[in-house]
């Protein structure tokens, strides 16, 4: 089917739990507590936790308040708490809502300390999933780790501790501290205020439809659904970590019963397999461009790869030998989040770039690719004459193939792992005339899932040799390909 969201692994039934009710969800506490417990007397696990500790990361915080609560001690004690968070938070946005949006909307008391940035926002943008939109321009780099929370909450200190170190263990996953779920398969949905970290590639500007009717003051499940369409999984490690509230009057979710039944009505109406008994299969595709591409092959470039029967979540255009999208260009916020809106039949529709307010921009499409390169992706919006409309995330990845002369294709592959790190996600390389055939994410998936359930990590599907230039040709593999396999206490 051409249909969005329907990207389920395997074939057969599927089943959702439409009787509830709601409830805490379950948690991977226990795995982590058991990882972080064992790996402490191995050798291989102790060195890879210090690796990790070692990496110079870039995280920040985002939360969201009201102009009226600035005057209130409390703000003060959050941010307090999440300045001794470790390791130390690049930035802390504190988004600020007003009746109307302002230049400056906060006391000079927030904007003085150290690391505290503010946004004003207006008073209609409320709730985490809203702070996430105007964080996409602020953040562009696709590895930051993002911290989201609340301004009722006083954290505990070592609560990013463990969210970072649950989120190497469970790698590529969103991690919360807690949350709730509607039944067996309808969650989890982490509640925000507590924590939850998540990387900003996990994001992008289709959040903006889930955040619509009875889900606009949801935003904690537009988040959870949206990720789930992705194909990224949602931890919730079910512990707090000394995290304690503040305020008193702050509405759990629990109450909230019949108010997250109606968003999550309309949420299962937009998209009718989520939150079912199979979680999404992620797959991702790696476009060598051809050599002499213009604009208007890219352009054609990136309507096969949405064609594809079985459309990827994610097409990562390759930069390479001097390409077109290898071009110096100079990037800018507002194009950062623009959208690619793909219309018409093929070599007779229209490519055009348009702002988040809908604006055209007359700015050639390598040029906009090109200012993007190595950051979060663009959303691309395909209207065409084969069925509905379709949406995916469209990346550019600067690659060496040929590094000092001899061509591989370890360049493509360890920039892959590099950006993908959830085992499942099928990963596939392909020459751009490869698209032609409206089938071949298809069946190059059905051929890597062939062996299911007795796979080898290192099952591949397609052709180990190069093009001429070192760009891979075919080759599909799961990113579990580039881990080791390691039993904490077996050596």
């Amino acid at each position: 089917s051409r249909a969005e969201g329907t990207h389920l692994p395997g074939r057969g039934a599927v089943w959702r739990d439409d009787h509830g009710p709601w409830q805490k969800s379950a948690s991977v506490g226990l795995e982590f507590t058991r990882y972080v417990t064992l790996g402490a007397g191995d050798l291989a696990v102790r060195n890879l936790m210090e690796e990790f500790a070692a990496l110079k990361r870039r995280v920040v915080a985002a939360l969201q308040t009201h102009l009226r609560r600035l005057t209130y001690a409390g703000v003060g004690v959050v941010i307090q708490s999440l300045l001794r968070q470790r390791p130390n938070f690049v930035r802390v946005y504190v988004f600020v809502r007003a009746r109307r949006r302002m230049r400056h909307c906060a006391p000079s008391w927030l904007g003085s300390r150290r690391g505290v940035v503010v946004v004003c926002q207006s008073a209609s943008s409320q709730g985490p999933a809203h702070l996430l939109m105007d964080l996409l321009s602020l953040e562009t780099s696709p590895g930051t780790l993002v911290f989201l929370c609340d301004d009722s909450h006083r954290y505990g200190s070592s609560l990013l501790k463990h969210l970072v170190s649950a989120a190497d263990i469970f790698a590529g996953s969103a991690i919360g501290a807690v949350g709730y779920a509607f039944g067996s398969h309808g969650g989890p949905i982490p509640i925000v205020g507590l924590g939850f970290l998540l990387y900003r590639s996990f994001v992008d500007t289709s959040l903006q439809k889930m955040l619509s009717g009875p889900c606009r003051t949801e935003g904690e499940m537009a988040l959870a659904a949206h990720l789930v369409n992705k194909g990224v999984r949602v931890r919730i490690l079910g512990d707090a970590f000394g995290t304690r509230r503040l305020r008193r009057n702050v509405e759990p979710w629990h109450t909230r019963g019949d108010t997250l039944s109606t968003c999550r009505g309309h949420l299962l109406g937009l998209h009718p397999l989520l939150w079912v008994s199979k979680f999404p299969e992620r797959c991702v595709l790696y476009v060598a461009v051809l050599e002499g591409t213009d604009d208007f092959l890219l352009g054609l470039t990136i309507r096969y790869a949405g064609l594809q029967t079985r459309k990827p979540d994610e097409v990562v255009l390759i930069a390479m030998n001097d390409n077109l999208l290898q071009k110096s260009a100079r990037g800018s916020r507002s194009l950062a989040i623009a959208e690619l809106d793909i219309a018409g039949s093929i070599g007779k529709g229209t490519t055009v770039i348009r702002t988040q307010k809908g604006a055209e921009v007359e700015v050639p499409l390598s040029s906009w690719l090109a200012g993007i390169r190595d950051r979060t992706g663009v959303l691309v919006r395909l209207r065409s004459d084969y069925g509905p409309s379709r949406s995916f995330v469209l990346s550019v990845a600067s690659v060496e193939p040929c590094p000092g002369g001899q061509c591989s294709v370890m360049p493509s592959l360890l920039k892959a792992f590099e950006r993908e790190l959830d085992p499942d996600t099928s990963l596939f390389f392909a020459s751009a005339e490869r698209l032609v055939n409206e089938r071949v994410v298809a069946e190059n998936l059905d051929c890597i899932s062939a062996c299911r359930p007795k796979c080898s990590s290192n099952s591949w599907c397609g052709q180990s040799a190069t093009r001429s230039d070192g760009a891979i040709y075919d080759l599909t593999l799961r990113r579990v390909a580039g881990y080791r396999d390691h039993t904490p206490g077996q050596g």
